[in-house]
């Protein structure tokens, strides 16, 4: 689970952690959920197939909450991880639990910032992209493109294994199209809000030169694309914060493919 890098680089496109809502039972009845169906029929303890299932399910409905979802789901999609984990990741899936609650209960992602969150969470997608029995599509970004995306995939869990071959800090943003007929080049015409509004947000690696990442990801059937908004001359993260040159996308740092 990338849930630091996720946050952090949604800003590119604008993207904020939200409100949680209240504890109105109502509203809690109310967003009952195909993924909450999905955990508690998958959860058992020890459980490999739900441990995998439910931590790739709990990163989506984490990533939708802090992007403007109900929130309402992950808890029970969390719990069912926890359960399902096993024995060499119940500290980690500790860690990553009580930070994701801290997170969505303060608003605030600060809980995210602990080297011993980042560790957790890069444990366990490791030992996902190892153990889960998932398709794995290594992608390398260089000055500036992405190398190895393919053109089809198929529907269903798939990690991407991230690598930074370039000289600059490149980050890979996930978005699925809302509507197929969409082009990169629409939403580069577009309002940060305007864009918002035609894709969907599915995560995020990021990191310097000779950084790698890995992303499980469900993907559903349609059209989606890699982005990098990292400004043009961005050699290291301080860098990266102070370049005011353009994005790196606007250099052709893209790459589109269709889920069938």
């Amino acid at each position: 689970m990338k849930i630091l890098r996720v946050i952090a680089l949604a800003a590119a496109l604008s993207l904020t952690l939200s409100a949680c809502g209240g504890d109105d039972a109502d509203d809690s009845a109310d967003a009952t959920s195909a993924a909450e169906e999905t955990a508690a029929q998958d959860a058992g303890a020890g459980d490999a197939q739900a441990f995998c299932e439910n931590v790739v399910a709990a990163e989506t409905a984490v990533l939708q909450a802090s992007t403007g979802g109900d929130p309402s789901a992950v808890e029970d999609l969390l719990a069912a991880a926890e359960e399902a984990a096993p024995a060499e990741l119940e500290e980690q899936m500790g860690v990553v639990g009580a930070t994701v609650r801290e997170a969505l209960d303060k608003q605030d992602d600060a809980a995210f910032q602990s080297e011993e969150f980042s560790q957790s969470e890069e444990e366990i997608d490791e030992w996902v992209a190892d153990n889960c029995g998932y398709e794995r599509i290594d992608v390398a970004a260089v000055d500036y493109a992405f190398e190895g995306v393919p053109e089809t995939l198929p529907a269903g869990t798939v990690t991407f294994g991230f690598s930074n071959e370039g000289e600059e800090v490149h980050e890979m943003l996930i978005l699925r199209y809302k509507d197929p007929a969409t082009t990169i080049e629409d939403l580069m015409k577009l309002s940060d809000k305007e864009a918002q509004s035609k894709i969907d947000f599915l995560g995020a690696s990021f990191g310097p030169p000779g950084a790698s990442d890995l992303e499980p990801k469900e993907l559903t059937p349609g059209k989606y694309a890699l982005v990098c908004f990292v400004p043009v001359g961005s050699t290291s993260p301080k860098a990266a914060r102070k370049a005011d040159g353009p994005p790196h996308v606007a250099r052709g740092m893209s790459a589109e493919f269709t889920v069938e």
